[in-house]
């Protein structure tokens, strides 16, 4: 069962008596409880309008929505359903005109909704931000996107800062720095001093542009790897808030589980970097 599931078990479980309690516990298997004790949140309400669909997508960036929007036949119809910020730029890349007068009836928004929420959810609850469990890294969820593509740069300020002590190159090397802020050169330098320890096979520089989008790659598999051991629920605020193109790839970190021995650093290092922006 998924987290969400036994959220919603242990929240009917609390309006039972205390004998009917014990008789549905009864019919569980020990690891349907375990996972009850373990994801419950204590003293946290029930409130159902947190499961509903513009609770979960008004975060969700449009790119998310594009694929599923543009095999609609009529695909203006589904925009109430969204914020008014969210339907202007999916009007905007399916080249569709848009007057925010154009909401619809309410028997055919309530239809809309059901199809969306099958198409995303496939009949399966996502926990709002609210009810997850505690966890250190518990601030990202409440990070916007641009907030999360900086935190996304810094982290690939480390594989930087290792690839540039292997380019020989002088012009590369000036190339490179050309695109660099003062404190951010500082941050590389002061980052170079430490063992770094390479997460990644080497990458070959053919231009500038290709390095700074590999760079990028880089840190965003240093956040993949840093939210493995966050819940699936967890991750999918993260990647929903990002653009689709991030977003699958931190999903395809998550599912591969790749250098999940190195969890533990990468978290400490996303943790630092919260820390260093705090102070």
């Amino acid at each position: 069962m998924r987290p969400s599931s036994y959220f919603v078990l242990y929240a009917k479980l609390q309006t039972l008596s205390e004998d009917h309690q014990q008789s549905l516990l009864r019919c569980l298997s020990d690891e349907h409880i375990e996972g009850i004790r373990k994801h419950h949140i204590k003293n946290m309400p029930l409130a159902l309008e947190d499961f509903s669909l513009p609770h979960l997508v008004d975060k969700v960036h449009y790119s998310w929505l594009l694929p599923f929007l543009s095999k609609q036949e009529y695909p203006a119809l589904f925009f109430p359903l969204f914020s008014e910020k969210t339907r202007e730029k999916l009007a905007k890349s399916l080249s569709i005109p848009w007057e925010p007068s154009q909401d619809g009836s309410s028997p055919l928004l309530g239809y809309l909704r059901l199809v969306v929420e099958e198409a995303f959810f496939w009949g399966q609850t996502i926990l709002p931000v609210s009810y997850l469990q505690n966890s250190p890294l518990k601030d990202l969820l409440f990070y916007n996107k641009q907030e999360l593509v900086d935190l996304i740069y810094e982290l690939s300020l480390w594989d930087m800062a290792i690839e540039l002590r292997q380019i020989v190159d002088q012009k590369v090397l000036q190339e490179i720095a050309s695109t660099l802020s003062d404190e951010e050169k500082k941050e590389i330098a002061r980052i170079s001093k430490q063992a770094l320890v390479p997460l990644f096979p080497r990458a070959h520089y053919k231009d500038l542009p290709s390095f700074e989008q590999e760079m990028h790659k880089r840190g965003i598999a240093r956040l993949g790897i840093a939210l493995l051991e966050e819940s699936s629920d967890f991750l999918w605020h993260i990647t929903r808030v990002l653009d689709k193109g991030r977003g699958t790839l931190l999903l395809n970190m998550y599912e591969k589980k790749a250098l999940a021995n190195h969890a533990p650093d990468m978290i400490n290092l996303v943790l630092d970097v919260l820390e260093d922006r705090s102070s």
